[in-house]
């Protein structure tokens, strides 16, 4: 089975990025094969958090997801991030049979504002290009409720990915104000549930 993991939060510093980062790394040292999406359109952080010191903030030449969506470019880069990372500890760890794949975003790229069927059409592909490539593939988020939390739950409501197993994973500190800041984004209005629904969604299912 393959499956999407949609990794969100109300409210950045709660672990979000840093702990998918370490899951997708020891999924992938157990074999799987693992995509790794920087959605975080505003901070894309992620090539920092796996020590590829070189797109610490995204990549500098137009080929990141920012610019896929906005049809900049024809296809997204992709980095293997054993070659890539300037950790040896995490450069020499493998498993003969896995892979970790970065997606990384583009350095200066900015939140949408906007979402419109383009965008939704090009993402929708890339996830389906994810599933039937990868056995798992991480979507790191922007924090609250973003452009972002939109364009994942209408592209896996397009037929291509009618059959795809997603799971969303909601991170919060535990603090009153985080825990009621999380449940906010699963429940109020705009929130992962309402806005599911908006799409598409059974707000059962997606529960």
């Amino acid at each position: 089975m393959t499956v999407l993991v949609f990794s969100a939060s109300d409210k950045g510093g709660t672990g979000r990025s840093v702990t998918s980062c370490n899951m997708a790394y020891w999924l992938s040292m157990k074999g799987h094969k693992v995509a790794y999406l920087d959605f975080d359109f505003g901070s894309p952080t992620a090539g920092g958090t796996f020590e590829i010191s070189r797109i610490d903030n995204g990549v500098r030449d137009g080929t990141g997801l920012h610019a896929y969506l906005l049809n900049e470019n024809g296809s997204p880069a992709r980095l293997s991030v054993r070659s890539e990372t300037d950790r040896m500890e995490l450069s020499r760890s493998r498993h003969p049979s896995g892979r970790l794949v970065l997606f990384p975003g583009d350095l200066g790229g900015s939140e949408f504002t906007t979402l419109d069927e383009r965008m939704i059409d090009r993402c929708a592909a890339l996830f389906a290009t994810c599933e039937q490539e990868f056995d798992v593939t991480f979507v790191d988020l922007s924090a609250g409720r973003s452009i972002a939390l939109a364009l994942a739950l209408s592209a896996t409501r397009e037929p291509q990915l009618s059959r795809a197993v997603c799971r969303w994973l909601i991170f919060h500190r535990w603090t009153r104000q985080h825990i009621a800041a999380a449940r906010g984004l699963v429940h109020d209005e705009h929130g992962v549930l309402a806005t599911g629904e908006a799409w598409g969604h059974d707000r059962t299912a997606l529960l």
